[in-house]
């Protein structure tokens, strides 16, 4: 009768051990689900900020601009910006319902087109000093050591609708009315040296499809590479233009008409683009005897967007193929231009050129050429330059080289005149230290010969830009 409630015992400790198995296993349990819901909201938190990110990173391309060295170094942004524009409906246009925006009803989706308007832009401050081995010549036609404010640029852009895109470029240019000389201990100081504001571009763009947009307004002139992305201090890779871009196609270029262009892609590496324009052209301004002022070269008529006296139509354009697969990025482009540059349009200014970019990881090479004919009443100008310049980056740090050449030719018609030829050569180096991410420190020296007057100049340039 005893052993009943030994037996009792023991199967009670048996059950109480027993649940307290079973609690502790519960309480592991708990806590696995408790880990369980941390990673789930630590994984909600990722896809939040990826998503967050991709729409970051949407905008911005959608804010790039097409002549900025991102969209040049890519085989197209235009066509992800189109892609991207789309997903914003039609009805987000300016003034789309004059009700909903007065009563900020749906705030949502009315300021939609707000978000399109992006103002940027670059400066550059440079230090100049060279020397001249012509005791009647300074260098560079006047300039000492001094500082100088040779580049400040402000671009803006606007999307009212998904199909329309409004850009406007502003620069201060410095302009000369005549080029102070040194003459020995002399200084001829009726040179005229100031700075405004002019436009750059402002234009329009309405996209019909990706391989067909009509540009209208003032545009940059698409003539090679180096006028449309790489005439400003902080885009270049060498601070002193070479000479195509100073004689043959004097960046920045602005061309006043209408402009077709788009892109299409061939295959998912190469990608087709073009670009074809009429506009007013250059135009050569007379005296009060209609005689030619002394402005026949085409740097000199390069801002004159409004053709008062010359009526006839200047055509152009650039065809080229793009090329990215990721590492490799390559570029090859055809541009032309015909049209009158005189008054009475009968003399003619016809160029001709190409361009080749290649760049892998730090490493970037190009080169580009231009052949310009310019008629003039009695002969014509021959203009041909050639540069090729080569740049590696590695972390902070760029050197880059460049060779650049300019020969310039003019022979009468009736060869009762000797040709005139003017030859130039320049070999320049430079360092490019990047500071900071909109930030860069560059630094080049060059040593140029002329023929006409026989001379070497050595000209040592520093230059701070900053980017925004």
């Amino acid at each position: 009768m005893m052993a009943t409630p030994v037996i009792a015992e023991d199967v009670l400790g048996q059950l109480q051990s027993m649940q307290r198995q079973i609690q502790a296993l519960q309480d592991e349990v708990q806590q696995k689900q408790d880990q369980i819901d941390l990673m789930r909201n630590k994984i909600d938190q990722v896809i939040k900020q990826q998503e967050l990110q991709q729409s970051e990173l949407s905008r911005s391309s959608e804010a790039v601009e097409p002549n900025s060295p991102k969209a040049e170094q890519s085989p197209s942004t235009k066509a992800a910006t189109a892609k991207s524009a789309k997903n914003i409906s039609d009805d987000e246009v300016l003034f789309s319902d004059a009700e909903v925006f007065a009563s900020g009803e749906e705030k949502e989706s009315w300021p939609g087109w707000l978000n399109t308007f992006n103002i940027n832009g670059n400066t550059a401050l440079r230090f100049e000093a060279g020397s001249s081995n012509n005791p009647n010549q300074q260098f560079n036609q006047g300039f000492t050591d001094t500082f100088r404010l040779s580049d400040f640029n402000l671009d803006f852009s606007f999307e009212p609708t998904s199909v329309l895109d409004v850009k406007l470029g502003l620069q201060i240019k410095e302009l000369i009315t005549k080029n102070p000389v040194r003459q020995g201990l002399k200084i001829d100081d009726t040179g005229v040296f100031n700075h405004q504001f002019v436009i750059k571009y402002a234009y329009a763009d309405y996209e019909f499809k990706e391989w067909f947009r009509l540009r209208f307004g003032a545009f940059l002139t698409p003539f090679g590479v180096y006028n449309e992305s790489l005439h400003s201090d902080y885009d270049s890779k060498m601070i002193e233009r070479p000479f195509l871009s100073e004689e043959i196609v004097p960046a920045p270029w602005t061309q006043l008409g209408v402009q077709l262009h788009g892109d299409a892609d061939i295959s998912p590496a190469w990608q087709l683009n073009y670009a074809v324009y009429m506009s007013n052209g250059l135009e050569a301004v007379p005296d009060d005897n209609g005689v030619l002022k002394n402005t026949t070269r085409i740097s000199d008529m390069s801002h004159q967007l409004v053709s008062r006296f010359n009526s006839n139509r200047v055509t152009g354009g650039r065809v080229g193929v793009l090329a990215n697969d990721g590492q490799h990025h390559f570029e090859l482009g055809l541009s032309a231009y015909h049209g009158a540059w005189n008054p009475n349009a009968t003399l003619n200014l016809n160029m001709v050129g190409s361009d080749i970019w290649y760049h892998y990881n730090g490493l970037d090479l190009r080169a580009e050429w231009a052949l310009a004919a310019q008629e003039m009443a009695l002969g014509k100008y021959h203009n041909y330059s050639w540069f090729t310049q080569a740049a590696y980056r590695w972390r902070l740090y760029e050197p880059v080289v460049r060779f650049d050449r300019l020969r310039n030719r003019y022979a009468d018609t009736i060869g009762a005149v000797v040709p005139v030829i003017d030859e130039r050569h320049r070999y320049s180096v430079g360092m490019n230290l990047y500071l900071g991410k909109f930030f860069i420190l560059k630094t080049s020296y060059s040593a140029t010969t002329f023929s006409v007057p026989r001379r070497h100049d050595h000209r040592f340039i520093s230059a701070l830009t900053a980017g925004f």
